[in-house]
C-alpha cells in the first residue's frame, strides 16, 4: 500500500477515535452525576487519542517515516479503544 494510502487509513481511523470520544464527552456533561468508572474511561479513551494524535504528528512531520510499522502497530490501540469505548457506552445504558 502506499504511503499517502496509509496515511490516509490511519488518518481515518484517528479521526473516528476523535468523534467518538467527543460524543462520550458531550454525554458526561449531560449527566448531572456522571459515574466514577465512566470518567476512568474516558480518561483511558482521551489517553488513547493523545498518543495516537502525537504519534501520527511525529511520523507526518518525518520524511522518513515508517508507515507500515506504525499501521500494524495502531491495530492494538485502536482494539484498546474499542473496548473501552463500549464498556463506556454500556455505562450509559445503566443509568
Amino acid at each position: 500500500m502506499s504511503t499517502a494510502k496509509l496515511k490516509q487509513n490511519i488518518k481515518a481511523k484517528i479521526d473516528d477515535i476523535n468523534s467518538k470520544v467527543l460524543s462520550i464527552r458531550e454525554r458526561m456533561n449531560k449527566e448531572e452525576n456522571p459515574d466514577e468508572e465512566l470518567q476512568k474511561l474516558l480518561l483511558q479513551l482521551e489517553k488513547i487519542q493523545t498518543e495516537l494524535k502525537e504519534k501520527f504528528d511525529t511520523l507526518e512531520a518525518d520524511p522518513n517515516a515508517d508507515w507500515d510499522e506504525f499501521d500494524k502497530n495502531i491495530h492494538q490501540s485502536v482494539k484498546s479503544f474499542n473496548q473501552a469505548f463500549t464498556q463506556a457506552g454500556t455505562l450509559f445504558k445503566k443509568q
